[in-house]
Formats: structure tokens, sequence, C-alpha cells
């Protein structure tokens, strides 16, 4: 037992000594810049007095970021670093790194080696002990299971030195005592590999994470999907970096995590192309192309039914640009309506991202009460910047202050001036609108004047266009996608409380109410326009579960009836997924209708079974959005009997109107079948009519009837 607790406190004094380092005060980035004149550089040295933090090494050619150990590696002994990229005179070449405080010595001892030595009539005698390794796990949870692998590989290639790259990957899992189990991955390798999203199932390859549990508490740290449901207004699910706990006692749970990410939540409404499978570009919240969709975090949804992954089911999906294929499967028509959600890396990404979150649920009143409250922070930390990215400075600091949350006003020019046939564009000064005017022209390497950084703008809002890998055309104001700036991200964050308080006032009757506060800065550097941050939202819900009804002695079977209403702010920002899928198709929403969170509706719903084989369906609903308003009429019949028919009748009518338009959509489905032996013959009626109607007058619609 006292051996347990040893290896414990070892593995937990490690473990501080190697955050202690890991947390180490750097000295602030070092930036060096060469301007090769005559020949390719193969190294670079550090000053003398420079101990270089090696994870910190970033090396710059012109634009792009040399990958390490294939292009560039660390030389700690002659303190330099060797360059394998190819380069040209006229390159721009810049090295980044921090370096440790202080000056440290290449070796530290105890004591000073000696040698051992003895007088011939000496009776002492010299032991030579072998060394031999003992299993820390031995003495550690008898039953605890050990697997993992380690992988040594060999680079070689023209140009560069071999190099020796190396990798383990570990996994343990059972109990440490009596109460407490744990699973663990570790791996001590780094990849850029993303699985490929060709598979309905997948395994991440870059999973490090600790899970423990016991009767009272669970968490985990390291990669962990926190997700939260069985809300209204607070589902959500992220991939998330850090530590989460849960603890239970006599009812009551409370939860917490602290954790990060670089991810940004995203969901689209896509319209599908008649006979376009893909590729569907994936865009994030401010229109970015130039994102990486993280792993396993897309759900999508076509006309309301979900989608499964993989090359032999719906769809496959490229992470690495965020474009997504459909196989054939499922063939998209002009009347596909898509709808993906995903979490994504912007690559204009320059801050670390925290995330806090707490979940607390109990129950009183002999189970009758029952509450749940929970918590959640997602925010950009401006004074952590990420390694890759360089600081803020004051003057970009003021431009992000000054733009409020417009992120269109956070830019700077994307031009540099390199000197004389050392860049790829030229500045043109003219004349336009009889006034001056200045734009670049991509001229090709070395023979420009500028280098020139372009940013997307949106359709028609800027002046350049898009020829090939960066070539860049100016086609006019207001004609073009591009403009020649670089945006400044603003740093942002989001806040979300839930509080949802279920009451069971008799067996089968229980009211639910839910209120949520959000709060969205768009830009927590700046305090312009932040009176339009907090919204609201609130929810209650009556629900009687199915109860028998008699007159008399007479059964009558069983109804229950559901009641629900809803209003949404228009300031109020979901941390997810508000509303479920298809709901445009669910309420009649116009495109017009779209752009607004606010709305209020209310619904009723009842169920009937007058016999066991039989099942009868309604309901009525109202939703407004503004000045849109939708009424939606439903009625189900279906019918199981053995012996006889089975069969299932939908019926449904939405009428909505806006301004002077309405809109009327009517559906009805069918289905009626029999088994007979091993054939199942059957009758299926499908049938849709809409109309488009303004000032009495038909203006549009479609109907088809499909029988079959």
């Amino acid at each position: 037992m006292f051996s347990r607790f040893l290896l414990l406190g070892i593995i937990i004094i490690a473990n501080s000594q190697a955050y202690a380092q890991k947390n180490l005060t750097y000295y602030p980035w070092q930036i060096d810049t060469l301007f090769i004149a005559v020949s390719p550089v193969s190294h670079f040295d550090f000053p003398e007095n420079h101990r270089v933090v090696e994870q910190s090494i970033h090396l710059r050619i012109n634009q792009r970021y040399l990958e390490p150990m294939s292009e560039f590696r660390f030389q700690q002994e002659e303190n330099q670093v060797q360059i394998f990229a190819p380069s040209q005179a006229g390159d721009t070449l810049r090295i980044s790194y921090q370096i440790l405080p202080v000056l440290l010595s290449r070796e530290y001892t105890f004591f000073q080696f000696d040698t051992l030595s003895s007088a011939a009539d000496s009776t002492d005698t010299l032991s030579v002990l072998t060394p031999v390794f003992v299993n820390p796990f031995t003495e550690v949870g008898g039953n605890l299971k050990r697997s993992g692998s380690i992988v040594r590989g060999v680079n070689i290639g023209s140009n560069k030195d071999m190099t020796l790259n190396s990798g383990l990957n570990l996994q343990l899992s059972g109990n440490l005592t009596e109460d407490l189990e744990i699973v663990a991955a570790l791996t001590d390798a780094s990849t850029p590999i993303q699985p490929e999203g060709n598979t309905q199932t997948m395994r991440e390859i870059d999973q490090v994470f600790i899970k423990f549990k016991s009767p009272w508490v669970r968490g985990v740290l390291g990669d962990f999907n926190l997700s939260y449901a069985g809300s209204q207004f607070a589902s959500f699910s992220r991939k998330l970096q850090g530590v989460s706990l849960t603890g239970n006692y006599e009812g009551f749970e409370l939860g917490g995590s602290i954790a990060s990410t670089r991810g940004f939540f995203n969901f689209m409404n896509l319209i599908g192309q008649e006979g376009n499978q893909g590729p569907y570009q994936l865009l994030g919240k401010n229109g970015e192309r130039d994102i990486i969709v993280l792993a396993g975090t897309e759900r999508i949804w076509i006309n309301g039914e979900k989608l499964v992954r993989g090359e032999n089911n719906d769809y496959i999906i490229e992470y690495g640009n965020g474009q997504i294929i459909f196989t054939t499967r499922q063939l998209i028509t002009s009347e596909s309506r898509i709808e993906v959600d995903f979490e994504y890396y912007p690559a204009a990404q320059k801050y670390t991202r925290n995330v806090y979150s707490g979940l607390s649920v109990g129950r009183a009143l002999n189970n009758d009460l029952n509450f749940r409250i929970s918590y959640y922070h997602e925010s950009d930390d401006p004074e952590k910047i990420l390694e890759s990215e360089q600081i803020l400075s004051e003057e970009e600091k003021q431009i992000i202050k000054d733009a409020g949350d417009d992120p269109m006003a956070a830019a700077v020019s994307g031009a540099t001036y390199v000197g004389e046939n050392l860049g790829y564009y030229v500045k043109i000064d003219t004349v336009l609108n009889a006034s001056g005017y200045s734009y670049y022209k991509y001229k090709g390497k070395l023979l420009g004047d500028y280098m020139v950084s372009f940013s997307a703008v949106g359709p028609q809002r800027g002046d350049y266009r898009r020829e090939g890998l960066g070539y860049y055309q100016w086609v006019g104001i207001g004609r073009g996608d591009f403009l020649p700036i670089e945006l400044l991200p603003l740093p942002n964050k989001q806040e979300l409380v839930d509080i949802q308080v279920n009451y069971r006032l008799q067996e089968k009757l229980s009211i639910n109410a839910e209120a949520a506060v959000s709060q969205l800065d768009k830009n927590t550097l700046s305090e312009i326009a932040d009176t339009d941050n907090q919204g609201n939202a609130f929810n209650v819900t009556a629900d009687l579960e199915q109860t028998a009804i008699a007159i008399g002695e007479t059964n009558l079977g069983t109804i229950g009836v559901s009641v629900d209403g809803k209003y949404i702010d228009k300031k109020f920002q979901p941390i997810d997924r508000l509303n479920q899928p298809d709901f445009t198709k669910y309420w009649n929403l116009l495109p017009e209708t779209e752009k607004t969170n606010q709305e209020q509706s209310v619904e009723l719903k009842s169920i009937y079974l007058p016999w066991t084989w039989m099942t009868l369906k309604g309901g009525i609903g109202t939703f407004r959005r503004q000045n849109f308003n939708s009424m939606r009429y439903f009625g189900d019949a279906g019918w199981d009997q053995i012996d006889w028919f089975r069969g299932i009748f939908r019926y449904e009518l939405i009428k909505s109107n806006q301004d002077q338009t309405r809109n009327d959509w009517q559906r009805v489905k069918s289905d009626i079948n029999k088994d007979i032996g091993i054939i199942q013959p059957a009758v299926l009626l499908e049938r849709e009519e809409r109309k488009n109607i303004a000032s009495d007058n038909l203006i549009s619609g479609f109907s088809f009837l499909d029988l079959g």
C-alpha cells in the first residue's frame, strides 16, 4: 500500500516539475530578418548568449512558413539552425524565436567525477551492482492493462541530412485502487495529419488524455469532448483540451471544465445544385474559405434527415479544406436543403482561446422538483498570442480598439515595398472619377517592387479577383471579392447562463420552465457598440403524459397533451444550433425572415390511442418573427393490427404571410402495406402543393403528386 502512495507521489511531483519547466517565463520574441543577396542560405547562427527554446523557432521565406525537420533543423550543440529549403537571391528570410531568461551551462552535476582507489592491503571490498529495471505498474493496480507501441523512422532526401523520427503510443486501462478506475492514452509524437473523412468511424491519432472514475467523482485531463444536452438554449458540443471534473453526492451533481480551443462553431444552410454532388465549400463565420474543419465535428442533414459519413454511406469530407462531396446514395437536386454544423480552425486565428464551463443538477421535494444551472464562457485572450503569430503592436491594438464590432474596420495595408525587382507587384497610379487612385498589378516573381497580401471581403465588396495562387488582378471598384489589406482578428467573448426548472404537479402532469441570458462581445478591446451584447430567451412547457380515460367502466383509451411557448430575443446568441434541422420547412419561413433570431412561438400537440393498435396525433402552432407570421396544422393517423393492414396517413398545412404576400404549403403522405408471406405489397401516396399569393393574385407555386 505504501509503495502505491509513493509511486503516486512521484508521479505528482514529476508532473509538477514538468509543468513548472513548461511554464518558464521566456524573454519576448526575438526576430532576425535576412535578405538573401547572392547564394542560398544553408544555416543561421544564433547569438552566443542566446539559449534558444527549440519549440519556439519559426522560419519564413517570404510569406511561406518552413516545416521543422523536413526544411530546417535546430542544432543545439552548435547553437544554429540548418536550413534545407531552397532559396534564391532576393528572398527574405525571417527567423523568430524565444530565449531562456538565464544563461544555462551545458552540464550540471551534484558531485565531481572521481576515481576509486584501494590500498593493496585494504580489507574493503568494492561491489559492483548490476542495474535492475523495476516495473512501476507491478505494485499499482494488479489488473492494469497496458498496450502501446514505439515507432522509429528515418527520413532521407536530397539536399538535406538524414533525420531520425520517433514516437511513443501508450494505452492504460484498469483499476488503480478498488474504487478508482482509469483509462489513459499517451502519445509522445507531433503530427499535423488530420483523419480522413471517408469512413463512418475514425480514430484520432493525436488524442492524449487521462480519464478517471470513482463512485463520487469522474474527470478527464487532456483532450476531451464537452457536451451539454437536454436544454432548449444551452445544448452544445465542443472539442477541447484541458481538464473536466464532475462530482455527485446524494442526488446532486456539480461539474466544471477549464480548457482551451482554437475551434469556432458555425452552421451553414446550403441549397443543392441539380446533379452536382460536390464539392460544397464550408465557410467560417466571417466568410473565410481558408479553414480547417475539426475532424468528426461535422453534422449534416438533408431535408431534415441526418446523414452518415463514409464513401459507402452518404458523404465524404476533406477536413483540410472544408469541402463536402455527397455519394450516389444521396442524390442532390435543386430541392435539397443542406444543413451543416461544424467546428473549424480559421486561418486568421491569432489568439489563444479559453473555455470555462459549469453545470449543477439537483433534486428536491421528494424528487418532484428538478433544477439545472449551466454556464459557458468562451473568449479570445489578446495578451496570449499563438506561437506562430507576432505580438500585437500598440498601433494594431489601437486599430482594433477603434474598429468596434466591424471586422472590416480592423484592417492594415497588405502592401509592403521590398525594393526594385524584389517583389511580385507594381503600384499603378491613375485618375479615377476625377481623383487620384492607386492599385497593384501583378508582374511575376522578382519583377515587381511590392509584396502584397490580399483578404477576402465578400462578393462584390472588393476590387480584385483571384486568378491563381498568389496572383490577384484588379477588376474595378466593387467588382471583385478581395482587397489588398490584412484583417486584424477581433478578440471576442461569448457567455451564456441557463436555468431550467421542472416541477411535477401530479403523477403524469409536469411543468418545465427555462430561461437563458447570453452575452456576445465581438471585440473585447473596444467599448464601441457594446449596447447590443446581451440577449434573453424563455421557454415554458406543460406536459400531460398519456393518461387513461373512461366513461363509467368503458375504456376510451389513453390521451396525452403538451403545450409549448417560446420567446427568443433578437440579440440572443446561442452557443450551438438553436433550432431543429429543417426548421425553415417546419414553419415555411421565407428567405428574408432567416436573418434574425427574434421569434415567438406557441404549439399545442396531442396524442390519442383509442386502441393499442391505433395512434392519432394532431396539433396546431403559431410562429412570429418580426413582420412574418405562420400558422401550422398537422394530423397523423397510424394503425398496425395483426392480420390486417398497416398504414400511416399524414396531413400538414402551413399558412404564412409577410407584408402583402401569403404563402400556403400543403403536404399529404400515406403508406398502406400488408405482409403476405415473404412479400409486402404497398400503396404509397405523396402530394405537395405550394402557392405564393400577393394581393389575392397567384404569383408563383408548385404542385406534385407521387403515387406508387
